[in-house]
């Protein structure tokens, strides 16, 4: 048996998933059996989650070994924030509205001192800094970078891009911003697309949503007093 979890509760029992395989070796008598029953079982019995909730939560193993190239798909998982790459963690945007959303398109620099927007085609003075935050998340299985924008990021620091990059000119302002979204552990919805960077194909990863797991939070203090006495 592939990719099933093994337990001993009272009694023994197995765990699938999707990814589950089950191969019958030797080719005895008794596994030619096993396959009829298997087979009759599987033709005329239905399975369901004891719990929606958790059997739509995947390991970060599993992403990493089931993700297919030219297929997209959003999946769940229950993580704690390791990192945040605090390097380009923000990008100047278009702030203006467009058939009734805001623009949100990356601006670049002109030679005129102005911002310029390509997709609206039009120069402006000033604009507008929005989350485009790198995160590295860990579970009991492993780690992944994962890419956030303005709305989970600002739920997840409580400050807007504008604000912090205003703070990051003091050290100490900053980092008690970054600490407060480290170490805490959070149920993510994220997309998850092949994409292909300097030749290699990898994952890209964009969380739409988190909310508040179950967490450890002695454990997290102590980490964060760790990190700040290493300084």
């Amino acid at each position: 048996i592939q990719k099933a979890k093994a337990a001993a509760f009272r009694e023994k029992t197995l765990t699938t998933g999707p990814a589950m395989q089950l191969f019958l070796t030797p080719p005895i008598p008794e596994t030619e059996a096993l396959q009829i029953w298997l087979t009759i079982i599987e033709a005329s019995t239905s399975s369901s989650p004891l719990n929606r909730k958790a059997s739509m939560e995947k390991t970060i193993a599993y992403i990493h070994a089931c993700s297919t190239p030219n297929h997209s798909h959003q999946v769940v998982i229950v993580g704690t924030i390791i990192h945040l790459n605090m390097d380009n963690y923000y990008y100047p945007a278009c702030s203006r509205i467009v058939n009734g959303k805001q623009c949100r398109k990356k601006l670049s620099f002109a030679a005129d001192s102005t911002w310029h927007c390509t997709r609206c085609n039009l120069a402006t003075a000033t604009c507008e800094y929005r989350y485009a935050l790198h995160m590295m998340v860990e579970d009991r299985t492993g780690t992944i970078w994962e890419t956030t924008f303005e709305d989970v990021a600002l739920a997840l620091l409580g400050v807007s891009a504008t604000s912090l990059k205003e703070q990051s000119k003091s050290t100490n302002d900053s980092w008690n911003i970054i600490k407060h979204g480290l170490f805490h552990t959070y149920r993510c919805i994220f997309s998850v697309s092949p994409t292909t960077y300097k030749g290699k194909e990898q994952l890209s990863c964009t969380i739409h949503n988190i909310t508040g797991a179950e967490q450890d939070s002695d454990h997290a203090e102590l980490v964060v007093a760790f990190l700040e006495a290493s300084e």
